[in-house]
């Protein structure tokens, strides 16, 4: 690429993403605000080709809303790396150590992910996986979306499932310390457990779903044994 040209342009042209994961906090953009009032502009925001903005959404909402109009544009293509130089501060003065600390700080309080978004992103294909654990997105989300298969899915692979866990159809399961009643329903090969309750009570009666003793009852009960 050849040397790049300096661009300027108003900040109104440019294009937030309207898919942004970050959601901000208050406290964050509140600390955003001060850093921009008391410091000036800083780090950059990045820009795809068409003036989108990937990063640095919340960087150029509160620019605009201090009013700032201007942006100064560097083009390249990721071979370079892009620093922006602030002739008028010295990295030993209070203000350098204030925007060093601010730059950290101000990241970190002002991120609050929106699950939604990365459902939807998940959905068209980005991997998150790379990004976050499964419990970290369950968290999130609240569903798989790390392209695990839904269980559900492999009734047709009972046999092989079996033969990988080491379990058949008729196997019980015992539950330490207090448990409900369960009931159970198969289909084809596979046992579902289908509701829990205390057991010999009436449907709507309140107790119903408390907690019992275990007495063996599943075990005298069991129509799966070979």
């Amino acid at each position: 690429m050849s040397k790049p040209s300096i661009i300027t342009r108003k900040l109104t042209d440019l294009k937030p993403d309207l898919k942004n994961a970050n959601k901000g906090t208050e406290r964050g953009l509140r600390m955003l605000d001060d850093s921009l009032s008391e410091d000036g502009a800083g780090r950059g925001i990045l820009l795809d080709r068409n003036n989108n903005v990937i990063a640095g959404n919340k960087t150029l909402e509160r620019a605009v809303d201090q009013g700032f109009t201007e942006i100064v544009i560097v083009p390249t293509d990721g071979k370079q790396l892009v620093a922006t130089q602030r002739i008028d501060v010295d990295i030993d003065s209070v203000q350098g150590r204030r925007m060093a600390l601010r730059d950290n700080r101000v990241g970190q309080v002002d991120l609050e992910f929106d699950g939604d978004v990365l459902r939807e992103l998940a959905d068209e294909g980005v991997d998150l996986s790379a990004l976050w654990t499964e419990d970290e997105l369950a968290e999130l989300i609240g569903e798989d979306v790390t392209g695990a298969t839904d269980p559900g899915a492999q009734v047709d692979k009972a046999e092989e499932l079996q033969a990988k866990w080491q379990v058949k159809p008729g196997d019980l399961y015992m539950v330490p310390g207090l448990v409900p009643h369960a009931v159970g329903a198969p289909v084809d090969d596979v046992h579902i457990l289908a509701a829990f309750g205390s057991p010999h009570m009436p449907v709507d009666s309140p107790g119903r779903m408390a907690l019992c003793d275990w007495d063996g009852s599943l075990v005298q009960s069991a129509i799966y044994a070979d």
